[in-house]
């Protein structure tokens, strides 16, 4: 954790300072590009072209009188606001330093903290229902160990295939794009195209046909990743059609917001085994088959 940290302080902070600080000094070129585009679309038509460009003029304008009228004379607010904002950082630092140390002695004694529970569940419960409730934990361990560590490790490869492919071709705010694809490939499905949206629309700004250039590229990963990175890093973690990884990343959203389209799939995931244990023991123990193929042709039994 800490070499991770090390990693993204000395080689991607300053990077994305580096671009996040071209794309403000480039808000000039971006207006005069898209004015020079104006007059070349529509050098038949002055009176459109005249009046964009006044439009424009006036946004400019404006924009450059609230910096100068409004932002300048509250710097010392703005310099307080900052100073608190600094504080909080730090206090998020201060807890996260805590927090590791905090689960490197709950680590440490993980096997005690386990043996404890064991036993407090062991004496408030019968043997059969206190080896329920491990088993299930256990599956929850299962789930969602193996897939929220293996969406990260996706996640990570494609991260760095990102960089790898734009650096090579000198696509603008290579660092930038590949960490937003990285981030947001963390969420099943739907990530990669949030990911891809803003990164193209920054490319687009910079160069309209590098912008084509990588969603090409885009699509080519995602497919690379559906199909064999994913599959092989994730393996059957969750044992969820495609139907029902759809359904529990909708339900997943709408009851946990954001977060849930992250853990729904695998909270979801033990959920169904679950069920699927219960009405697999149900119908056994009534001599009925519990495999769902059995039951496509039956009309009844």
């Amino acid at each position: 954790m800490l070499v991770v940290i090390t990693g993204i302080i000395i080689i991607i902070i300053p990077q994305l300072f580096t671009t996040i600080q071209k794309l403000v000094g480039n808000m000039q070129g971006y207006a005069d590009d898209i004015s020079a585009w104006i007059n070349k679309q529509l050098a038949n038509y002055p009176d459109i072209q005249e009046w964009l460009n006044n439009a424009l003029d006036n946004a400019w304008e404006n924009l450059t009188k609230w910096l100068n009228d409004t932002i300048v004379p509250k710097m010392s607010e703005i310099i307080t606001t900052f100073t608190g904002g600094m504080m909080a950082v730090i206090q998020v630092v201060m807890n996260l330093f805590f927090g590791i140390i905090i689960a490197i002695y709950f680590l440490y004694s993980k096997e005690l903290f386990a043996a404890q529970l064991k036993k407090i569940l062991y004496s408030i419960t019968s043997p059969r229902y206190g080896n329920a409730v491990i088993k299930n934990m256990r599956e929850v361990h299962h789930t969602f160990g193996s897939f929220l560590s293996g969406k990260i490790i996706d996640s990570l490869i494609i991260m760095g295939i990102f960089f790898v492919v734009l650096t090579a071709f000198n696509f603008p705010y290579a660092v930038l794009c590949s960490v937003i694809v990285g981030i947001f490939n963390i969420i099943p499905m739907f990530g990669p195209i949030i990911g891809a949206v803003p990164c193209a629309l920054l490319i687009l700004l910079e160069d309209p046909l590098y912008c084509l250039y990588f969603i090409i590229v885009t699509i080519i990963i995602q497919q690379l990743d559906g199909n064999v990175i994913g599959p092989l890093v994730l393996g059957e973690s969750t044992g969820l059609s495609g139907f029902w990884v759809i359904f529990a990343l909708l339900l997943g959203q709408s009851i946990f917001g954001f977060m849930g389209l992250i853990i729904g799939i695998p909270l979801f995931a033990v959920i169904y085994s679950i069920v699927r244990a219960k009405v697999g023991n149900r119908l056994e123990s009534k001599g009925l088959p519990s495999d769902s193929n059995v039951y496509r042709k039956v009309a009844y039994l």
